[in-house]
């Protein structure tokens, strides 16, 4: 049987889930909007792909960036 302390946990934990699952949903909204060509693009993943994962959290897809990450193309010493 779980003691006061650890329901206590257990509830803020769910919130802080929650929480971020919004800031992160969001995010990926606010993603989708933008349209520049030095931002690489997001794209809305498919409601079947989005049933598969069964993810509390919202799934983004990004264009592929041949290149690599801005890191990898910022840092020579990492190529």
């Amino acid at each position: 049987m779980k003691t006061v302390q650890e329901n206590t946990k257990a509830v803020e934990n769910e919130e802080k889930l929650r929480k971020r699952a919004s800031q992160w949903t969001n995010e990926c909204e606010m993603m989708l909007t933008l349209n520049h060509p030095n931002i690489v693009r997001s794209f809305a993943v498919p409601a079947d792909i989005v049933q598969i994962a069964a993810s509390p959290f919202s799934l983004l897809a990004m264009e592929y960036c041949p290149d690599g990450d801005l890191r990898k193309v910022l840092s020579p010493s990492l190529q």
